[in-house]
């Protein structure tokens, strides 16, 4: 009873210094509109070439690591605040079609649907808890290897969120780490 009490004090202390360590932003990213998300949705899905760490890892800029640390705190941001079309519009539309590849495109019901904040969704309570490596995979592809934690799920998730440079803009092309899982 002891251990549990001990266990529950150390995982409910963490979850505050959390929330205290990354204070949730405002989220501003605009909603990404039918037509854009739709147009990432028709694109050919193909996998993500650079789900490989290599052991050489180019370092960034300051000003480019915060603005990769600012863009992960508008995924956390948007996805607290019920926001899922500001969400995808973090996203690199080559992400949307793996992401959307079953479901297809989105017809005006659906978008309208999606447009209504959901806050206390699924999503509510996630939080990057913590950014361990930042770093430069090639021209225009960075990776960020972070420790987020979901209200739902008992222990942090280790990610690396690959981010693309393009249209003067940083997007999510992909997020590996996310599920593990054994099938018997």
């Amino acid at each position: 009873m002891i251990r549990i009490a001990l266990l529950a004090a150390v995982l409910f202390g963490s979850l505050l210094v959390v929330d205290r360590a990354q204070p949730v932003a405002r989220c501003t990213a605009p909603p990404i509109t039918r037509a854009a998300l739709n147009a990432a949705i028709a694109l050919p899905v193909t996998p993500f070439p650079e789900n490989e760490i290599s052991p050489g890892r180019t370092p960034v800029d300051e000003a480019t690591a915060t603005q990769l640390r600012n863009l992960l705190g508008q995924l956390d941001a948007c996805a607290n605040a019920g926001e899922p079309l500001r969400v995808w519009s973090l996203y690199a539309p080559s992400y949307l079609a793996r992401l959307f590849q079953v479901q297809g495109p989105f017809d005006e019901a659906t978008y309208g649907a999606y447009a209504t904040p959901q806050p206390g969704g699924t999503g509510r309570g996630a939080r990057i808890a913590s950014i361990d490596a930042v770093w430069k995979v090639r021209d225009g592809l960075y990776a960020v290897e972070a420790i987020k934690r979901y209200p739902s799920v008992p222990m942090p998730k280790r990610l690396i969120f690959w981010i693309e440079a393009a249209d003067g803009r940083y997007q999510i092309a992909e997020i590996t780490g996310e599920i593990s899982f054994s099938v018997p």
